[in-house]
């Protein structure tokens, strides 16, 4: 069955996520992580899109992505391809890594891409991997509030992926640290 192009607009933010098959993790430990985000990289370099929010969760992903050259089609298939491939041979597995298609919506407003970065941005915190969302190594949290954060592997990609200019226009970066943390983590949801 051919992959079908998902229509999508340029200039465009789009919610984009995805999840393990059967819920089971796609990150098992922190290498796997930084294949994926490299992948990303290469997708981005290829595809020329703006990243504005990732998180990387133990069983799925987030993503605040703008295409500009490409459809999010095109921009996905290589590094979802690419980390299934990865990850069947390292853990010896065969089948699908991910349930399903990748999901995408696309944002209307700035409201609305607000809430996504902050959603994306406190995932971690209401999954209980993280008590505040700085302290989760996989998520681009850090690009906003603190920018001098020791760098690791993930942490150099992660930044080199991230551009911030879009939410630091709309708030600057203690407005989006009180913004992010001004309420538990439990009550942020998507509609």
């Amino acid at each position: 069955m051919p992959d079908l192009s998902r229509e999508w607009f340029p200039d465009t933010v789009y919610h984009i996520y995805s999840r393990g098959n059967k819920r089971e993790a796609i990150f098992r430990e922190p290498y796997d992580y930084e294949v994926f985000l490299r992948l990303l990289q290469s997708s981005q370099k290829k595809h020329g899109f703006t990243l504005h929010a990732l998180c990387l969760m133990t069983n799925h992903f987030h993503l605040a992505l703008e295409p500009s050259e490409a459809g999010i089609t095109a921009i996905m298939r290589s590094p979802l391809f690419s980390y299934s491939r990865y990850f069947n041979k390292k853990y010896g597995l065969t089948g699908h890594v991910f349930e399903s298609r990748f999901q995408s919506k696309p944002l209307k407003t700035d409201e609305d891409f607000l809430k996504l970065s902050k959603y994306i941005h406190l995932n971690p915190v209401r999954a209980g991997l993280a008590k505040t969302p700085e302290a989760y190594p996989y998520s681009s949290y850090f690009t906003y509030v603190t920018p001098e954060k020791p760098l690791s592997t993930a942490t150099y990609t992660i930044r080199s992926l991230i551009d911030t200019t879009r939410t630091l226009d709309l708030m600057d970066s203690s407005e989006y640290r009180i913004f992010t943390e001004s309420e538990p983590a439990e009550s942020v949801t998507l509609e």
